[in-house]
């Protein structure tokens, strides 16, 4: 009966029933399979990745795994890998792990809208160990109707939705991606920090009794060099002063072509361990965005420090900053 009646059906109508049949088919199959339609299944992360490589707008950011610990590829004016931050690391691969089935919204769409091209598009390749395969990942514009941007897995045809706090984590700055700890030194093992400055005194910062330098159980008095009395500023400033050290963070590092460490520092903090060794943190005058250019004893690239960090290392004494400030803040 039905086959009589299917020959009687136009042939126009007999290839669309066949169509809507076969798409039932398929949409069955995929029920049948647990994954929600139209969806891909996000890259595998190499179990033991040994580079990470982020490229935008012709800049690319190489990244080395050696020995458990990450190095970023030198650049222009650096002789050698420097240390990579090895949260910021985490964090891209902590992103990618997380990721669950991705929305796919086209396969046939033009890269250009969705920002899948020079210069917009931002590429993050991950390679793993011997025999993993690589993971290719792309990103390009934010996406409409979520928290979420258009891209690619491995250089396929469709185009997907990833989580916005993918695309946060992995910045096109290298800068995100360094270590910026220029000085680790503990309190316990301080034994003397003294402060020098043009047209300053030196002050000396000791513990209250020089025996228990080490201890790291003692109070810190400031001195001027050569006094018995001390120097009217606060436990807090102190506190400060130790907590900045332990470790000292730079905002950047000067590039290329940077003059802010040429001449003499306008001051000097000279810390003398408990174990006989010394480390030198030397400041120089600001530039035009008020953040300060130092070098490190413990750091071979010069770098930059935020006016705020800059004054905590300092003690609060605002006569250090003085000539540097349109309208200097009141002594407090």
């Amino acid at each position: 009966m039905i086959s009589r009646l299917a020959g009687t059906l136009p042939l126009s109508t007999r290839i669309l029933g066949t169509a809507l049949l076969v798409l039932l088919i398929v949409l069955i199959v995929q029920n049948r399979s647990g994954d929600p339609p139209n969806t891909i299944a996000a890259p595998p992360v190499p179990s033991d990745p040994v580079e990470i490589e982020i490229s935008s707008a012709g800049k690319t950011i190489l990244l080395v795994g050696s020995d458990g610990r990450w190095y970023l590829e030198p650049e222009a004016g650096e002789d050698e890998m420097v240390a990579g931050d090895p949260d910021a690391v985490d964090r891209v691969l902590d992103e990618l792990r997380a990721l669950g089935r991705l929305p796919v919204v086209s396969v046939r769409g033009n890269l250009g809208e969705y920002g899948l091209e020079e210069p917009t598009q931002r590429t993050l390749v991950v390679r793993g160990g011997e025999g993993e395969p690589d993971l290719l990942v792309e990103l390009g514009y934010s996406a409409s109707g979520g928290d979420a941007v258009y891209g690619r897995v491995g250089a396929g045809r469709e185009i997907v939705r990833f989580p916005r706090a993918l695309h946060h984590a992995i910045s096109t700055s290298r800068d995100d991606y360094r270590d910026m700890r220029v000085a680790s030194i503990p309190e316990e093992h301080i034994r003397r920090i003294t402060i020098l400055g043009e047209n300053h005194r030196p002050l000396l910062v000791e513990p209250a009794v020089a025996e228990d330098a080490g201890t790291g159980e003692f109070a810190w008095e400031v001195r001027g060099a050569g006094e018995t009395g001390a120097d009217v500023i606060r436990q807090e400033r102190v506190r400060d002063l130790l907590r900045e050290l332990a470790p000292l963070r730079a905002v950047a590092f000067l590039r290329r072509g940077d003059r802010g460490t040429e001449g003499d520092p306008f001051a000097t903090l000279e810390i003398l361990m408990t174990e006989g060794r010394s480390h030198r943190i030397e400041l120089y005058p600001p530039d035009g965005e008020r953040r300060f250019p130092a070098r490190s004893t413990m750091e071979a690239y010069p770098f930059y420090l935020p006016e705020w960090r800059v004054r905590r290392l300092l003690l609060g004494v605002e006569s250090y900053l003085e000539p540097f400030m349109e309208d200097p803040p009141p002594m407090m």
